[in-house]
């Protein structure tokens, strides 16, 4: 599931349709419940090079789905950093 969202993914932007927020925050999801934590932070830092800054809703997905139910403490504490410093709560 995961390797097939990527790819849809990557599609809507090699076809010149630029993916939203909710699109991403999916993705991210996805992959973060199925512990592929390395995957979700890459598509984390590609939605955040691409313009779009991540919301509230994404950074729970990192944080309750991921970091925290795969006992990455470090982890989550820099993406609450984060969350600090964009203000989000």
């Amino acid at each position: 599931m995961t390797d097939e969202a990527l790819k849809v993914l990557y599609l809507l932007e090699d076809t010149g349709c630029s993916p939203s927020l909710i699109t991403y925050a999916i993705v991210i999801d996805g992959l973060s419940k199925e512990g592929c934590m390395e995957k979700a932070m890459g598509v984390y830092g590609h939605m955040k090079e691409s313009g779009i800054m991540p919301d509230v809703v994404t950074h729970r997905c990192l944080l309750l789905y991921g970091f925290l139910g795969e006992d990455l403490v470090e982890e989550a504490v820099e993406i609450l950093k984060e969350m600090v410093k964009r203000k989000h709560s």
